[in-house]
């Protein structure tokens, strides 16, 4: 295809969703000396600029990141200024993938052993981020009990069943619940409701900021499935004052990347706890309260990874 063909082409299809690139005529211009597309590509998508359609103009660079699924590693090219940037890795130095979604805001995380890299999308592509995760999960070969044949045992929870009042559960989270079944199969072992916060060392400010609204810790919830931990926790998860309470992230903790689950003391915040989930070169940190059910959390991970 000719280049002012191929330019028209782009800017007419460009807009805030995320395109699966299936010929080597789909390759933004400016990433086409860094990425050929070939049958070695398992999947390769286009995430296009935070701009305004009516911004953009035929010949614009239209898209800021490249993610590449290949049959053993994942690569993401990302365009700063004129220059590209690449990140490669191999599925089996995933320790985490980290997703936020706040209304139309989406951020995929994918943390290796040695970096960390987070890639901005449009959260109306939802699908195409569900597709690169799952390649990810199968290659990964996200080993646990699962894979030798042996029964998960989750800590207080039996197989299948859930240890969480889902009468308790916010609506939200019955929905991501309802949904990580169909995706993961993994059912709830705990879950933190929405609770007012105190601070150990008050500021001169603080005792009247409380009188007008409490410092408030919002959900968290811990899901085991049979190869991974799956953690959901409102973002932002500490707030008194907010923009409102749409958003949240998951994260899906493989167990044979799953080295410990710590807990500390809150320094902050009385009653409440530091919830450390540590893979390869992370720590991937929520906060929870007293009366959050770590130990069962922790028995799920320990059981797991004596099985992996």
């Amino acid at each position: 295809m000719e280049k002012s063909q191929k330019r028209k082409r782009e800017y007419d299809m460009f807009g805030p969703w995320i395109f699966e690139i299936e010929s080597p005529d789909d390759v933004p211009e400016a990433f086409e000396p860094h990425f050929r597309y070939d049958e070695s590509v398992e999947l390769a998508i286009k995430i296009p600029r935070h701009i305004e359609r009516r911004n953009a103009r035929p010949g614009d660079n239209l898209y800021d990141h490249l993610l590449v699924c290949f049959a053993d590693s994942i690569a993401v090219f990302s365009l700063s200024g004129s220059e590209v940037r690449s990140w490669h890795g191999e599925y089996t130095k995933v320790g985490a993938i980290r997703s936020l979604h706040d209304l139309l805001h989406g951020e995929l995380t994918l943390y290796s052993s040695d970096s960390r890299f987070t890639i901005p999308f449009n959260t109306v592509s939802d699908e195409m981020i569900e597709r690169v995760t799952a390649i990810v999960r199968t290659h990964r070969n996200w080993s646990g009990p699962a894979d030798t044949g042996a029964e998960v045992q989750r800590g207080a929870a039996p197989s299948g069943a859930s240890t969480v009042d889902s009468g308790s559960v916010a609506d939200l989270y019955r929905s991501l619940i309802r949904k990580e079944q169909k995706r993961t199969g993994a059912v709830p072992i705990a879950y933190q409701q929405t609770v007012s916060l105190e601070k150990r060392e008050k500021h001169l400010l603080d005792p009247l900021l409380d009188s007008i609204r409490r410092i408030s810790l919002r959900p968290a919830l811990v899901l085991a499935g049979p190869t991974e931990i799956v953690v959901y926790h409102a973002e932002p998860q500490i707030m008194r004052f907010g923009r409102g309470s749409y958003g949240y992230t998951r994260t899906e903790l493989p167990y044979g990347a799953l080295k410990d689950v710590e807990v500390e003391k809150s320094a902050t915040f009385v009653a409440s706890v530091e919830l450390g989930f540590t893979v390869p070169g992370h720590t991937i940190t929520v906060t929870v309260d007293d009366a959050f059910p770590v130990d069962t959390v922790e028995a799920a991970a320990a059981a797991s990874r004596a099985d992996v």
